[in-house]
């Protein structure tokens, strides 16, 4: 693979962890192989143009996300 010198303590630190928590969990997908991936992702993009576009503020886009990934799960 490739290595890429790192000289920030705080990264370094990491590298041993995330090490540890790939073995430990070996999930690296983040779910977007999972069948609810796209609505949860078609959801997500209007909600974060709202912001940019200035009609919600970031926390109101982020609770009625919360409310419709909430509904997709419940599935």
């Amino acid at each position: 693979g490739l290595t890429v010198p790192q000289t920030d303590p705080n990264l370094v630190a990491m590298v041993p962890l995330l090490a540890e928590w790939t073995g430990k969990y070996a999930i690296t997908n983040f779910g977007i192989l999972e069948p609810y991936w796209a609505e949860i992702r078609s959801t997500f993009y209007p909600e974060l143009q709202s912001v940019f576009n200035g009609n919600k503020t970031a926390q109101e886009a982020m609770d009625t996300f919360k409310e419709s990934i909430d509904t997709i799960l419940a599935k």
